[in-house]
């Protein structure tokens, strides 16, 4: 569950940040007077804000200029991703060229796990809507499980289900949550996607799971009790038995030396003692003839 948690703070969290670029971006808007091209120029050491201001043409249509812009940027990454999309968008037969080339850059090995670490990805959603403008589904889900391998091989888990929940991909949101052992974030993505039947059958699966456990437990522990409660009755019996064995070895002793014998023997084969002569019947003792009692057990004497 904490795992989950951290999947949601991380989604407020960019939340926040895009807002943020947003709010940063309108105001480098007011104080240029209005014109996004001006905006760009001063928000020349801003690059989330740069960032806010090319979507912003390119929600407008304005291509043109947001790709005279973005080569303008000192953001390596911006040039490189939002070029391309621009290109991509502002000439429309060339889209799936565009898409090819803004995949050799996105992952070419200038951009190391310390990038991907960032969350930059770099940008791969960029050119997953390039190959979606240009409509070839197939390329784009590519570069999402190129993007995935990069994020699981490192351990941003949770930047994964971020992507594919960007991406409105929300069954590859659940494979990977399933796979970290994290049904709660997919849980988490369906009712932010308003889709309460599948989150509810999240739940259910859950409960299930969480039930069997128990039940589980529950068998394990009665199991774990009838070993004990059956060792404890072996151990009594072989605890009585080796009594009993040692009492009957007591009633047929030398009562000499201790040895064992045999009770029809007349002499001791170990001291040579004579066995005939009276002895007590419990413990073994010699008795005299006229002793009603035997001194060492107190038994009577037949």
């Amino acid at each position: 569950m904490l795992r989950a948690a951290t999947f949601h703070q991380e989604a407020e969290k960019a939340s926040k940040v895009v807002a943020q670029y947003r709010t940063k971006a309108q105001e480098v808007i007011q104080a240029s007077g209005g014109t996004l091209e001006k905006a760009f120029e001063h928000a020349a050491n801003d690059a989330g804000a740069q960032e806010s201001i090319l979507e912003m043409l390119e929600d407008s249509e304005q291509y043109a200029l947001a790709l005279q812009l973005v080569e303008t940027s000192k953001f390596r990454y911006l040039h490189s991703y939002k070029a391309l999309r621009a290109r991509a968008l502002y000439r429309p037969g060339q889209i799936a060229e565009a898409a090819a080339a803004a995949e050799s850059v996105l992952f070419e090995s200038k951009y190391s796990d310390a990038v991907w670490l960032e969350g930059y990805s770099p940008d791969y959603l960029g050119i997953v809507s390039i190959y979606e403008k240009a409509g070839d589904e197939k390329s784009a889900n590519r570069i999402l499980r190129i993007a995935e391998t990069q994020f699981l091989r490192i351990g941003l888990w949770q930047y994964t289900l971020g992507m594919y929940f960007d991406a409105g991909q929300l069954a590859d949101l659940e494979r990977v949550a399933r796979e970290e052992d994290e049904l709660e974030c997919a849980i988490i993505a369906y009712e932010a996607a308003n889709q309460p039947e599948e989150a509810l059958r999240i739940y259910e699966e859950i409960a299930a799971k969480t039930q069997s456990r128990e039940q589980s437990k529950t068998s394990g522990s009665k199991e774990s009790e009838s070993r004990k409660r059956s060792t404890s009755a072996h151990q009594e019996r072989s605890r009585t038995n080796t009594g009993g064995a040692q009492k009957k070895a007591a009633e047929h002793a030398c009562h000499n030396c201790g040895a064992s014998v045999e009770a029809d023997w007349v002499a001791c084969p170990e001291c040579a003692a004579d066995l005939t002569e009276l002895q007590c019947s419990a413990c073994g003792e010699p008795l005299k003839p006229h002793w009603k009692r035997c001194p060492a057990c107190g038994t009577m004497v037949a």
